[in-house]
């Protein structure tokens, strides 16, 4: 049975952490972020700050949140609640031209700072104007959540002050775990493992299966569907291997589960059956153009650091990771060479994205075509979204394996699939408002090593941004909207 999300249904800490409400609108100003002195609107206590001869202006914070980034047309909105994702531009006003103030941002145990010399204007606009010195450099509207010291919290707090270190003023900016009224029902019936979500309403909706890569289980899935539904979308986000009544790992994992999952999702009252996509991310996005090119139904694909090819098991050396009717998928064979590994202060680190190389420079061309993705026989819109420093796998190049197919056989004219390749971004994209700089690498702690990711906090930041600004116009224009 559908219920409404309350704090006994966050199963997964990611959802409680990352996903956030549609805040209250306020007033409209400005454009899209674009800088420039800040109107009256929502914001926080200000306090007044000297201003020539014994004159005082009154300061304070104000945000102006976008909620459609991808829409030219679309106004910012003077808010202090903010959903997850959305571009939020912090602008400190009243401020003494000429003068050096201190930003501060705390949310949770996480902080970051930035320290600026106030224009003529006496504002401070974080999307227009460069610190001088802080946790980020340069122009930059997300710079205060990407350069948060650890992972944020729901609310951020945003507090200037004085050369002097006298507070000016300060403001909150809240930011909800779901938007309110969104649904869910976890599902839980034989291979088909996960939660659904959807907006409250009768629909039909347009609809996304939603699933995570080589992790397992039904987190990944879970955050991306939970996310889409404070969009406007259903989404029904599951696991395909690494829970009970699945397989045990990533070996002979049968497509069968998925294309269950889409006719379950397809057999809903409230979903629009003509309207559905799939999104899978890292293995999963490999898994996303596997079913693309078997499923002409599907409208659209969101493949996430995919690969073009067919890669086998990521448990068990000459095993295959999928299988459809029975038989196994046809895929690049590992050589198990070519790993960077390398010791510093911290530990040995391991690259594996040069091994990628090898197995491809190894495989024999009939190996490679039959392990290839035959996604110019999809029916659905890609996009490919991917990163030039992935040290997982070489994400970019893999992706463009599907991509040149698309192009040469006029699937891309008929369908406008996109693809994008960020600089400096690793195999780690996800989603915008929150934390990268911990984005680079993790540590292994069943095998002692670092496991390296790529990218830097800056890189990963502004493919975020980017991405789910284009991620946001790709679904409008494929699946339309609720």
């Amino acid at each position: 049975m559908l219920a409404a999300i309350g704090s006994k249904n966050l199963s997964a800490v990611l959802l409680v952490l990352l996903l956030a409400a549609c805040g209250d609108d306020g007033s409209a100003v400005g454009g899209n972020g674009e800088g420039g002195p800040s109107e009256t609107g929502a914001g926080g206590s200000g306090g007044e700050a000297s201003v020539g001869g014994g004159a005082t202006t009154q300061a304070t914070i104000q945000f102006f949140v976008n909620e459609r980034p991808h829409d030219p047309g679309n106004k910012e909105q003077a808010t202090t609640r903010a959903r997850y994702t959305d571009p939020i531009r912090v602008v400190g006003g009243g401020l003494v031209p000429g003068s050096t103030v201190r930003f501060d941002i705390t949310s949770g145990e996480a902080v970051s700072f930035a320290v600026f010399e106030v224009p003529g204007d006496g504002v401070i606009d974080f999307a227009r104007d460069a610190p001088m010195e802080g946790s980020w450099s340069g122009a930059d509207l997300d710079g205060f959540l990407w350069s948060l010291d650890t992972m944020a919290a729901l609310n951020v707090k945003v507090s200037v002050r004085d050369e002097s270190g006298a507070p000016l003023a300060s403001a909150l900016l809240e930011r909800a775990p779901f938007a309110e009224g969104t649904l869910s029902e976890i599902v839980d019936d034989g291979t088909l493992v996960g939660t659904f979500y959807r907006p409250e309403g009768e629909g039909p909706f347009p609809a996304v299966l939603t699933f995570g890569g080589s992790e397992g289980g039904r987190e990944s899935g879970e955050f991306t569907a939970a996310y889409l539904a404070t969009l406007g979308y259903a989404a029904l986000g599951v696991a395909y291997f690494d829970e009970p009544g699945l397989p045990a790992v990533l070996t002979d994992v049968p497509i069968e589960i998925l294309q269950a999952d889409l006719a379950w999702l397809r057999a809903r009252p409230e979903i629009d059956p003509s309207r559905i996509g799939v999104w899978g991310g890292s293995r999963g996005g490999e898994l996303s153009l596997i079913l693309a090119a078997r499923d002409p139904e599907l409208a659209a694909v969101i493949a996430e650091v995919p690969s073009g090819y067919v890669w086998g098991s990521s448990a068990e050396i000459d095993r295959a990771a999928w299988t459809a009717g029975g038989a196994e998928l046809p895929y690049v064979p590992a050589e198990g060479e070519g790993y960077e590994i390398f010791t510093d202060e911290l530990g040995t680190h391991i690259a594996t994205t040069p091994g990628f190389y090898v197995d491809i420079q190894a495989a024999t061309e009939s190996e490679l075509d039959l392990a290839r993705i035959r996604v110019e026989d999809s029916g659905a819109a890609v996009m490919f979204i991917a990163g030039s420093d992935d040290q997982i796998w070489p994400s970019c190049v893999l992706s463009e394996v599907a991509m040149d197919v698309l192009i040469s056989s006029g699937h891309a004219d008929t369908y406008g699939d996109e693809l994008y390749c960020y600089e400096s971004a690793g195999h780690w994209i996800g989603l915008p408002g929150s934390s990268t700089m911990s984005s680079q690498r993790f540590f292994d702690t069943a095998g002692g090593y670092w496991m390296e990711i790529g990218g830097t906090p800056a890189g990963v930041a502004a493919a975020q941004r980017d991405s789910n600004t284009k991620m946001r116009a790709f679904l409008e224009r494929t699946l339309g909207s609720r």
